[in-house]
C-alpha cells in the first residue's frame, strides 16, 4: 500500500493483516523530483512505481506484490491517462482509492461538451486488465466513472487521525481567554481556497459580536486566495482580534481535534467542494456540530446523520449567524439524534473499516 507523507500518519496497519500488507512512504518514489503537468506527472511517478518495484524483487528474489494499493490514486491518474502505463510498469494487479473522481450530476455545459468530445478516451487507465479495483469515498460518485470499465468498484469509508492528546496543547488557553465566554465556530487544517473562507469571513462580520468568536487554525495557503479575500482575511485577523484568532502555523492532528472539541461548532461549509472530507469524522469523534452545503458528500451525510447545519452554499453561511443561533447549537449538541448521528457516523467510517476493505481485497485477488 502506497500513501503520501499524509496519509500515512493517519494509518496503523492492524493485528492480523501486518503480514500480508506494507505500509510504503511516498518518498519511495521520489516524488519530489518529478516535474510536469499533471499527465507527465502521473506516468513519471508509474515509471518511479516500477523501478522500486523491480529493485526491491532483484534484491528478494520472489517477493514482487500480488497486490499494489495506492492509497492516493489522484496523483496516478489524469482523464488521457493511456491504459498501457500500467503494463509497461507494474506486473500484479492494483487497485487504487480515488479522491477526487469526475463529478457527477448536473454540469456546465463546457463540461458536459468536454466529456462528449473526448468520449471512449476518458480514464482509459482503467481498461487495463492490471486495474483491479477502483475505491471511492463517495459511493455516489462511481456514477461519474466511463462505463467501459474492468475493474470493481467499491465504497470505502472516510478516515482520518482523531487522537486528542493527554495533555491540553497551550493554545487552548489562549483560544479561551481570547473567546471570554463566547461561542466558539472553528475553521482547522490546511486553509486555501477551497475551505470557504470568504463565506467564515461573511459570517464573522454579521454575527453577533458578543455570542461568537472565531478560530482559523492551521497553515493557511495565503497563494491560493484572490486578492480580495487575502486582504479581506489580514484585515479581519490584524484589527478584529477581538473577534477572530488566526493560529497561521502547521499544527499536529491532536491539537486541530483539541481545538475542534474545545469549540461549539466546526466549519465544513467548502466551495464548490462535492468531494469527502475528513472533517466530519473528527466532528463525529469531538461531538462538535459541523456546518457544511447542500451539495455533495458532505451535505448528504450531515443530514444523514443529522451532524450538524446546513447552507445552500458557503457564499451564504452568515445567514446562520443570527441572534440566537447560539442556543439553537448548544441545544443540537446536547440531543439525543446528534449523539446517535455521531456513534453512527463513527461505525462506518474509521481505519478499521478502511482495513476490512484492503482486507476483502487481498482475499478475492484472481489466481496469478
Amino acid at each position: 500500500m502506497l500513501a503520501p507523507p499524509r496519509l500515512l500518519k493517519t494509518l496503523t496497519v492492524p493485528i492480523g493483516l501486518e503480514q500480508r500488507a506494507t505500509l510504503v512512504p511516498w518518498a519511495a518514489l521520489d516524488d519530489d523530483k518529478l516535474f510536469g503537468d499533471a499527465q507527465t506527472h502521473a506516468e513519471q511517478l508509474w515509471e518511479s512505481l516500477g523501478t522500486t518495484l523491480s529493485a526491491a524483487a532483484a534484491s528478494a528474489p520472489g517477493r514482487y506484490p500480488d497486490l499494489i494499493v495506492l492509497l492516493y490514486l489522484d496523483a496516478f491518474i489524469t482523464e488521457l491517462l493511456p491504459a498501457s502505463v500500467i503494463r509497461g510498469h507494474v506486473a500484479c494487479p492494483v487497485a487504487g482509492l480515488w479522491f477526487k473522481p469526475p463529478r457527477s450530476g448536473r454540469l456546465r455545459w463546457r463540461e458536459r461538451f468536454r466529456r462528449l468530445t473526448r468520449l471512449g478516451r476518458r480514464y482509459r487507465l482503467f481498461q487495463s486488465p492490471l486495474f483491479y479495483a477502483l475505491l471511492l469515498l463517495d459511493p455516489e460518485a462511481a456514477r461519474a466513472v466511463p462505463g467501459h470499465h474492468r475493474m470493481r468498484i467499491i465504497g470505502t469509508p472516510e478516515f482520518t487521525d482523531t487522537a486528542l492528546p493527554q495533555v491540553a496543547p497551550p493554545i487552548l488557553e489562549t483560544i479561551r481567554q481570547s473567546a471570554r465566554g463566547r461561542r466558539i465556530y472553528c475553521l482547522v487544517g490546511s486553509i486555501d481556497r477551497r475551505k470557504g473562507v470568504r463565506g467564515f469571513l461573511k459570517a464573522v462580520a454579521a454575527a453577533p459580536p458578543m455570542e461568537w468568536f472565531f478560530v482559523i487554525a492551521g497553515r493557511v495557503a495565503w497563494h491560493s486566495f484572490d486578492d480580495e479575500t487575502r486582504d479581506v482575511l489580514r484585515k479581519a485577523t490584524s484589527n478584529d482580534r477581538d473577534r477572530v484568532l488566526l493560529i497561521d502555523e502547521w499544527l499536529p492532528a491532536g491539537t486541530l481535534n483539541a481545538i475542534i472539541q474545545a469549540s461549539d461548532l466546526l466549519h465544513a461549509c467548502y466551495e464548490d467542494w462535492p468531494y469527502s472530507s475528513n472533517m466530519l469524522c473528527k466532528a463525529a469523534v469531538c461531538g462538535t456540530p459541523a456546518v457544511g452545503t447542500t451539495d455533495g458528500y458532505i451535505g448528504r451525510n450531515l443530514k444523514r446523520y443529522d451532524l450538524g447545519f446546513l447552507v445552500p452554499r458557503a457564499q451564504k453561511l452568515e445567514a446562520l449567524f443570527v441572534s440566537g443561533f447560539g442556543t439553537v447549537v448548544a441545544a443540537h449538541r446536547r440531543s439525543d439524534a446528534f449523539a446517535a448521528g455521531c456513534r453512527g457516523y463513527l461505525a462506518a467510517n474509521d481505519n478499521d473499516a478502511l482495513f476490512t476493505v484492503i482486507k476483502s481485497l487481498i482475499r478475492e485477488l484472481p489466481e496469478r
